[in-house]
């Protein structure tokens, strides 16, 4: 379409290498100054895109659209730099709403995870939260680690007047470790739970 009325605007830096002495072959990507939608009403987008292979000594392989889970760090021969989740800003000013996520695949892991934030302001008062889940697969030797949240509090100035916090984490499968937690307050008043299960014998 004519570019003044374009419904989708996508900007990619990009750079790919073939590093036949260090036996490796890297693309990396991205994505900047990019939207989708069109007059007022626009989604913008951004993140970083990484892919790598290596062989000789190291062999290893990442693909990975958004970085990875919190918890997994790649081998420093594969020369990733600092990646930036996918973003989409679904609101941007008053209230806020930004989606981000990410995947990967390495050659023993399967990650992913998306997070969803809000604010929003009026005069002296807040609305904040976010929810998510990190997801973690690893092959060989099999395991699983799943982590779920959701936060929302309601502001006056520095002060919270009312707030709901649940967080849950499952590990395993030997043996199985399910891990949570909610909380619940409303002024001076806080109720806590907590919850820890273990299923199978470990090994």
């Amino acid at each position: 379409p004519d570019p003044e009325s374009a419904v989708v605007n996508l900007k990619v830096a990009f750079l790919g290498a073939i590093d036949i002495p260090g036996a490796m072959l890297s693309f990396d990507a991205s994505i900047y100054d990019s939207y989708l939608g069109y007059d007022d009403f626009k989604l913008s987008l951004e993140g970083d895109i990484a892919f790598r292979i290596s062989w000789g000594a190291t062999p290893d392989f990442v693909v990975t659209v958004g970085g990875f889970h919190p918890s997994f760090h790649p081998a420093s021969h594969l020369r990733l730099p600092a990646l930036r989740r996918m973003s989409i800003s679904l609101l941007k000013d008053n209230p806020r709403i930004t989606l981000t996520a990410y995947f990967a695949l390495t050659s023993n892991t399967l990650q992913f995870g998306a997070k969803i934030e809000l604010v929003f302001s009026a005069g002296a008062f807040s609305i904040e939260g976010n929810a998510g889940f990190d997801v973690l697969i690893q092959f060989s030797p099999f395991g699983l680690e799943a982590h779920l949240w959701a936060r929302l509090a309601v502001k006056s100035g520095g002060s919270s007047l009312l707030s709901i916090d649940l967080d849950l984490t499952v590990q395993g499968p030997t043996p199985w470790i399910a891990r949570g937690r909610a909380s619940f307050s409303i002024l001076f008043i806080e109720v806590k739970v907590r919850l820890e299960v273990t299923m199978g014998t470990e090994a």
